[in-house]
């Protein structure tokens, strides 16, 4: 699998297309947000070294990107996504399920070259992986939804 980022142009323009990571079994669970710099960060997995990874492109068309692995010792199963957003503090938020643990990344910087990690729920499998959301203080959050029925709402 490959990590791929598009860039759409005005109309009348050829779209790029530009592969960001092709290490591996990777690209799973992806997701990206614009930073404050006006480039994608792309958060996604890579099932091969069972890690959570980011990319931050150097240019609007993706042609090159930084690659960080933030939580090489994610786990070897993951949940289905992940979910990055930009707090009041211009940092990323990665939010995503690491066997049975969803835990979120805050990164230290724009490039996310390195994060916090905390986790915030042991039983994954009761709930499901939603968004990284951000709310309107200094700190970012993340959140996960829980199933119908579940201990939790």
């Amino acid at each position: 699998m490959r990590l791929f980022a598009a860039a759409i142009p005005a109309s009348g323009q050829v779209a790029t297309i530009s592969i960001v990571d092709s290490s591996g079994d990777v690209g799973r669970g992806s997701d990206v947000a614009y930073g404050p710099d006006g480039l994608a960060l792309i958060s996604y997995l890579d099932a091969t070294n069972g890690a959570l990874k980011v990319a931050h492109c150097n240019d609007v068309a993706c042609t090159t990107a930084v690659k960080t692995t933030i939580d090489a010792l994610a786990a070897t199963t993951f949940g289905a996504s992940t979910s990055v957003a930009f707090g009041p503090d211009g940092r990323a938020l990665i939010s995503y399920q690491a066997g049975t643990f969803i835990k979120v990344a805050h990164c230290a910087d724009a490039l996310c070259s390195s994060a916090t990690l905390s986790t915030v729920e042991t039983a994954a499998s009761t709930f499901p992986l939603g968004s990284a959301i951000t709310d309107s203080g200094a700190m970012s959050s993340g959140c996960a939804h829980s199933w119908p029925g579940s201990r939790r709402t």
